[in-house]
């Protein structure tokens, strides 16, 4: 009996996987993927760090411990822990609060890079920031997680790099137009500023997805107004916060700190004027195309490159970049930004098209016949005219060239 009681133990032993662990400057990360995965992590984690606290300037010195991050290699794995710890499961990271810092963890789980990096850096902010503001108010907590979660880690140079996120802009500029036109569902119109402030229970869970919108809003419109004083309210209201009081004296100290600082109507009009001049990605690529079709390449170029800021991955600014500086006859750049165009799943028959007549015009011949013979081949049907007189022309300049010679 005993030998069988040691070699289910065994079995059991046996059958846990291995977890690997990694400290950092802040994190002591444990992660059941790799050991390359518990490092490359906790460098990411002190990015992010470095990141948050570019904005709340915290004594990184004041911690005792290092935070934790717990990282499972399965949903079926994280959900046992979580199951066994807070009686429920999660879709995203979750950070464990206790009373010991030392016990306090964020706990996750392996998946797409994208998603994870995104649950990192939304789940990983209110780790830091509950740990040097045990009870933060919650439009603050809710506003940075998603502020900062799309940013990235840039692993070459070991930072991490601000982007910002506009995946709120449409619902909240949606919900302002809802509120300037008195529509009467209040679950689809703005929560009033002292509400918001000090939000009760029901307006912090039941319009959940509107306290989300308005606290990344309202971070975004007092982070990077031009009116330094509302730069201010938001910097005074990190610096009033306080690292042992409840939530409800964190919100109230809040909450009467800027409503007696503010006009509160001159603050909700500028508010609303800010968000509304806010434009997303697609919103830019279609004012650029108008700009570029009227022929007012500089506001056209000006648009694309603010495009590019808030996605340097989409092909469709380098190209109308490269017509602009096609025309502008700067042929070096055009061909820069159509062979980036390229290079991010442009259609290769367009963008050969587009490189040939650039060559063409900057008497490269031999670059501007192949590139139209590329673009011909690839799509005949649209390119086989169009290529056919240019490649004649190209024809006989060459032999007149070699002629003259």
């Amino acid at each position: 009996m005993l030998l069988l009681f040691i070699g289910i133990i065994f079995i059991a032993v046996a059958q846990m996987p291995t977890t690997y662990e990694s400290v950092s400057k802040h994190y002591r990360v444990h992660s059941e993927i790799s050991l390359a995965h518990a490092q490359e992590t906790a460098q990411k984690m002190d990015a992010f760090f470095d990141l948050y606290n570019s904005y709340f300037h915290f004594d990184s010195g004041s911690l005792t411990t290092k935070l934790n991050v717990k990282i499972f290699n399965s949903k079926e794995g994280y959900d046992k822990y979580l199951s066994a710890i807070i009686g429920q499961t999660k879709n995203s990271f979750v950070y464990l609060q206790y009373s010991k810092a030392e016990k306090s963890e964020l706990v996750g789980y392996a998946q797409n890079d994208e998603y994870f990096d995104v649950y990192l850096l939304r789940h990983g902010f209110i780790q830091f920031l509950k740990s040097f503001i045990t009870n933060p108010p919650r439009w603050i907590q809710r506003g940075f997680a998603v502020y900062f979660e799309n940013s990235s880690y840039d692993q070459e140079n070991n930072f991490a790099v601000f982007r910002e996120n506009l995946n709120w802009l449409n619902l909240l500029k949606e919900i302002i137009q809802n509120s300037i036109e008195y529509y009467e569902d209040e679950e689809k119109v703005l929560i009033p500023l002292p509400s918001f402030l000090n939000p009760d229970n029901y307006t912090s869970e039941n319009q959940k997805e509107i306290f989300y919108a308005e606290a990344w809003g309202v971070i975004t419109f007092l982070a990077n107004s031009e009116n330094n004083d509302y730069n201010r309210i938001l910097w005074d209201s990190i610096r009033l916060l306080k690292k042992d009081a409840s939530l409800e004296e964190n919100e109230q100290i809040l909450k009467k700190y800027i409503l007696t600082w503010t006009n509160e109507h001159l603050l909700f009009s500028d508010y609303i004027s800010f968000i509304n001049s806010m434009k997303t990605f697609p919103e830019l690529v279609r004012d650029g195309i108008s700009f570029y079709s009227q022929e007012d390449f500089e506001s056209a170029e000006n648009t694309f490159i603010q495009a590019l800021v808030l996605n340097a991955n989409h092909e469709l600014p380098y190209y109308y970049l490269g017509l602009i500086h096609y025309k502008r006859k700067d042929y070096s750049l055009a061909e820069y930004y159509y062979q980036s165009a390229l290079m991010l799943g442009s259609d290769p028959a367009l963008i050969y098209y587009a490189l040939g007549l650039n060559a063409f015009a900057d008497d490269r011949l031999n670059e501007a016949e192949s590139y139209l013979i590329e673009a011909s081949t690839a799509s005949p049907e649209v390119y086989g005219e169009k290529t056919k007189d240019i490649l004649e022309r190209i024809k006989t300049l060459k032999v007149d060239n070699s002629s003259g010679e």
